[in-house]
């Protein structure tokens, strides 16, 4: 064989085997079902109809008489998903989308979990107990919630979400179960045996070793259930996570996320979501000093959120709709004291961020999608499935603790901070600048002492799906991108052009057309 040819050999040898992985990706699309949990075999009356996301962000775009109009839409879309794709005697869900690490039946758990409280919040209100689905048929609430935690805290029973295990996701879950338990104990969901049991499912958790982070607040949370609810629990370890929580404080209202200098908007969505819940339990919860924090943070907080978007950055981008769930708790009275923020104000944010998101396909097939626009899988988390995003609904779940009459839905909207002007703060708990741009409406975060330019985006592209999708059966694992430089490490972050762009947006159709 001549060189040429021994050169063309080599070449086919090296590439024989990348180009076998891509094609069958292309031609099986084994990736495709191994990272898909899309229900089969549902009846041809609950299959997703593509006109309830068309309508959807119809409904979002356009006025309202009533401020809620759009919200009561967009919760009777997520119950009617989740019921459509409930099993396990209605425990865990099969939502479509990229699993997790944790496997099938906690991603299912986290679709129930993750629900759960907006339909809570929902009674808890006042609202209708039975709504109108998207079907046109009529859909206990209050059954949905009793099947589902009763189905997974029943020991031996085949739906049973099993015991809790030290850095068991299900802590996480735990939490938001509690919760839901909290919201509706005194509208006759459960009996008093039921409560029982699930109290001592959730007792599971308040020994069990957490990462060294926000999960600390999730067995306080759980053990201020129980002991609201009259069950016993540990106040000892409710005490020391506490107190380990405290340690992360940095000032300003600002907690990182664990020790050191972690900053993200886990501040938003998780830990001061979980502050305003220990609080609402158990009044006066951490006394001042937090109640004090909580009234800082939003302070600063209110400059990261605009109608263009917010300048998104670290991990679990996918709960991005969650990003006003603060400003709505600050916006709700406290032991006779004036709101941190103006009910007015805190609606602004609400439908500043759910109108710009819907609008750009962050709600499709029943659940919130898993990017930052729509669906983006360079930039989900290898812990995130189908029903993670589900933790979007957090700033949900705060607006219709407050009903119908209260001041969030009958107050006139207030313009926020970048409607209002353009703006330079510092925060030195952080390490961040952040200007507002009123003209353009940009927000940006300038990181202090970081180095010019931004980290790559690491892609997630065929080949590296089609080895994914080829060692699933056997690791279980998506080996999607951490990203973490590009999260985190970037000298600045903007709403107008964001570090991952917005992949996955998408155009639809008129909804006349695929109601045809």
């Amino acid at each position: 064989m001549n060189g040429a040819g021994n050169r063309a050999g080599m070449r086919w040898r090296r590439l024989w085997l990348p180009a076998a992985l891509a094609g069958l990706a292309l031609m099986t699309g084994a990736w495709i079902d191994a990272f898909s949990n899309a229900p089969t075999g549902a009846d041809a009356a609950t299959r997703w109809n593509l006109s309830y996301d068309v309508g959807l962000r119809a409904d979002f775009a356009r006025p309202h008489r009533r401020a809620e109009t759009p919200y009561d839409d967009v919760f009777v879309y997520f119950v009617t998903a989740f019921h459509d794709r409930a099993i396990d005697g209605g425990s865990r869900a099969r939502e479509p989308g990229a699993p997790s690490v944790n496997g099938a039946d906690s991603d299912g758990f986290e679709s129930f979990a993750r629900t759960a409280p907006l339909v809570a919040a929902w009674l808890a209100s006042g609202r209708p107990a039975v709504v109108r689905d998207l079907h046109g048929r009529s859909l206990d609430l209050r059954k949905l919630l009793h099947d589902g935690i009763v189905a997974g805290t029943t020991p031996g029973g085949p739906s049973y979400w099993g015991p809790i295990h030290d850095l068991d996701q299900k802590i996480v879950e735990a939490a938001d179960v509690a919760r839901t338990i909290w919201m509706v104990r005194d509208l006759g969901v459960f009996t008093p045996d039921e409560i029982r049991r699930a109290a001592e499912w959730l007792r599971g958790a308040l020994h069990r070793k957490v990462p060294d982070n926000n999960w600390h607040l999730y067995p306080v949370l759980i053990g201020k259930v129980l002991e609201s609810l009259g069950e016993p629990a540990d106040q000892a370890a409710i005490d020391a996570h506490f107190k380990r929580f405290l340690a992360f404080y940095r000032g300003g209202g600002w907690y990182s996320d664990g020790p050191g200098a972690d900053f993200d908007f886990y501040n938003a969505w998780g830990i001061h979501y979980e502050l305003f819940w220990l609080r609402r339990i158990s009044p006066g919860f951490g006394g001042e000093p937090v109640r004090e924090a909580m009234r800082e943070f939003v302070s600063s907080y209110i400059d990261l959120v605009g109608p263009k978007g917010i300048p998104i950055m670290g991990r679990s981008i996918c709960y991005r709709m969650a990003a006003p769930a603060p400003l709505i708790a600050a916006a709700m009275p406290e032991d006779g004291a004036p709101p941190a923020v103006d009910p007015g104000l805190a609606r602004r944010a609400l439908d500043a961020v759910w109108r710009y998101f819907i609008a750009k396909g962050a709600v499709a097939d029943g659940v919130p999608t898993q990017g930052y626009c729509g669906t983006d899988l360079r930039i989900l988390d290898n812990y995130s499935g189908p029903g993670s995003c589900l933790w979007s609904l957090r700033s949900l779940v705060l607006a219709f603790l407050s009903p119908p009459e209260a001041p969030l839905w009958t107050s006139n909207e207030e313009p926020l901070p970048i409607e209002r002007g353009s703006y330079r703060i510092d925060i030195p708990q952080t390490r961040w600048t952040v200007t507002g741009d009123a003209t353009t409406g940009e927000i940006r975060i300038r990181r202090w002492d970081a180095a010019a330019g931004a980290p790559p985006v690491e892609d997630y592209g065929p080949l590296r799906r089609a080895a994914a999708s080829l060692a699933w059966p056997l690791l279980h694992r998506p080996f999607r991108p951490h990203n973490d430089a590009a999260k985190y490490h970037a000298a600045s972050y903007s709403s107008a052009h964001p570090f991952c762009g917005c992949a996955g947006a998408s155009e639809m159709p008129p909804l006349e057309a695929v109601r045809k």
